[in-house]
């Protein structure tokens, strides 16, 4: 895995210095950022204790490909359920950006819009924990899988934003929304 998310990054300049025509300084170099969730807890009983505890780190790079497009990565180091630390893929998508009709295309593994919150990542959010109602349903990172998404941002006189998204996805495994119902479950016949 550490190697394959080594290999898109080292991918990213060579697409975007395949591009015809002059290229700017700061066109191949993609924006990358890292942003940490470190907790920390206070406990006042007998012995007063000040704990930190690193949750995870989020690395993102995004990078023109062209004029028509550009290409999204987030790649996260954090802890596993078993509570080891390992990185994984967690977002790499391409947007094209000025089809005709003001069409927009995404393709790849992304956040699915389904909601407010699902778009937004967790170290994003104004609060610490998702509500509950969004992690019984989407799972504690939010429903992420590989999809298509087509977007198509609606004129209007009004000048206040419409936008018509259809997007076809196979329906992550991990996601509670899409689990299958185990053996003797009311409706599953066994």
């Amino acid at each position: 895995m550490r190697n394959f998310i080594v290999f898109l990054c080292s991918l990213l300049p060579l697409i975007v210095s395949a591009q015809t025509g002059p290229v700017s300084g700061s066109l191949m170099n993609p924006n990358i950022s890292v942003i940490g969730d470190l907790r920390g807890i206070y406990t006042d009983n007998v012995n007063r204790k000040l704990n930190f505890q690193f949750e995870e780190a989020e690395i993102s790079f995004i990078s023109s490909i062209d004029p028509y497009a550009k290409a999204d990565i987030f790649v996260s180091y954090g802890r596993t359920p078993e509570g080891e630390y390992a990185a994984e893929l967690e977002e790499a998508f391409v947007t094209t950006l000025s089809l005709p009709l003001d069409l927009r295309v995404k393709a790849g593994r992304f956040r699915l819009s389904l909601g407010r919150l699902n778009t937004v990542h967790p170290h994003a959010l104004p609060f610490t924990d998702l509500p509950a109602s969004s992690t019984a349903f989407f799972g504690e990172e939010g429903l992420i899988d590989d999809a298509v998404s087509v977007s198509w941002l609606i004129p209007n006189p009004f000048d206040f934003y419409q936008e018509i998204e259809l997007e076809v996805a196979n329906g992550p495994a991990e996601s509670p929304l899409f689990a299958r119902p185990e053996a003797g479950y009311p409706g599953t016949g066994g």
